[in-house]
């Protein structure tokens, strides 16, 4: 039984928690607000501004599942205070840092994404990432820390949220409309990530060390359009008919970039959305022999979360 450190208690934070509490291994959860997860100890810690990082308890591993503002200045304020206070809180403790990542910092266009692919960001917002993980392995070739990134696609499952593409922007409007608005291409084929295999390959990355040295990515469903996503949910829920999926014109997008820093943001990262956008996980699922929820299976955990969120606030 290790003690770990995970950072943050969004989506990906609590799907880690589950996992490494499950699996018997001693957790805090460090946040601003000292949040409570089941099974961990709840701890205040701020990683942009270093408030509370020393008096964490030493961990055999920190996990950072932290996110922040999803705009490209709230970005690069963030990453950067938050990656260096990270390297220097692993490295006092000697402890693996393992980093939740994204699949921001690939070249646009060239399908599928490997985990050895070069670092060629096409966006903003994948520059400050490229520069979070070569900061990242920076440290790690240096013998200050041990490092791992685990990078995961759009992910889906209860409790994805606003934060997710498939959250609340579209898979809420479909169960509870029957449509949706979207972004990019409706047809276009997209990697899907499971939040519970993303928890899953992250707690295991922080116990063991053959991880080390370099990133892996989330085992996931054969990709999927937006179209099929959809029609999958509506057999999941048992809903007849076709999903209505309109697509937000990219005038409109831009429109709306002028206003809001959070959609600027969002239509950096459309590219993803407009052609097909495929991760590889050949090496995960050879090297380490992990394998994804079945996407039907996921979907259905999110039709029961929604019910159960319905039933809960009548």
């Amino acid at each position: 039984m290790e003690h770990i450190t995970v950072i943050g208690a969004g989506p990906l934070g609590r799907a880690t928690t589950r996992t490494l509490v499950e699996t018997g291994h001693q957790v805090t959860v460090a946040t601003r607000s000292g949040t409570q997860l089941p099974g961990a100890q709840a701890a205040r810690a701020d990683v942009v501004t270093g408030d509370g990082l020393e008096g964490l308890a030493p961990s055999a591993a920190i996990v950072a599942c932290c996110n922040f503002t999803y705009t490209v200045a709230g970005w690069r304020h963030a990453w950067p205070l938050a990656i260096e206070n990270l390297i220097r809180l692993a490295e006092r403790q000697d402890a693996t840092l393992v980093v939740a990542g994204n699949l921001y910092s690939y070249a646009r266009g060239v399908m599928p994404m490997r985990a050895t692919d070069p670092l060629d960001p096409p966006s903003a917002l994948g520059e400050v990432r490229a520069d979070v993980t070569r900061r990242l392995f920076q440290a790690h070739e240096q013998g200050r820390i041990r490092a791992v990134e685990v990078r995961g696609s759009s992910y889906l499952g209860a409790g994805a949220g606003t934060g997710s593409y498939a959250g609340s922007r579209i898979v809420g409007p479909l169960l509870a409309k029957g449509r949706a608005g979207i972004i990019g291409s409706a047809d276009s084929p997209h990697t899907w990530t499971a939040i519970s295999d993303f928890g899953r390959l992250l707690a295991r990355a922080a116990t063991d060390p053959g991880m080390t040295g370099r990133a892996w990515h989330v085992p996931s469903a054969p990709a999927r359009s937006v179209r099929e996503l959809a029609r999958l949910l509506f057999q999941a829920a048992g809903i007849g008919g076709e999903p209505g999926l309109r697509v937000i014109p990219a005038p409109v997008m831009r429109l709306l970039g002028w206003f809001s820093p959070v959609m600027r943001a969002i239509g950096q990262t459309s590219y993803q959305m407009e052609a097909p956008f495929i991760c590889d996980d050949t090496d995960t699922r050879d090297l380490l022999g992990e394998t994804h929820t079945p996407l039907e299976e996921t979907l259905a955990g999110m039709v029961a979360a929604a019910a159960w969120d319905v039933k809960a606030a009548a």
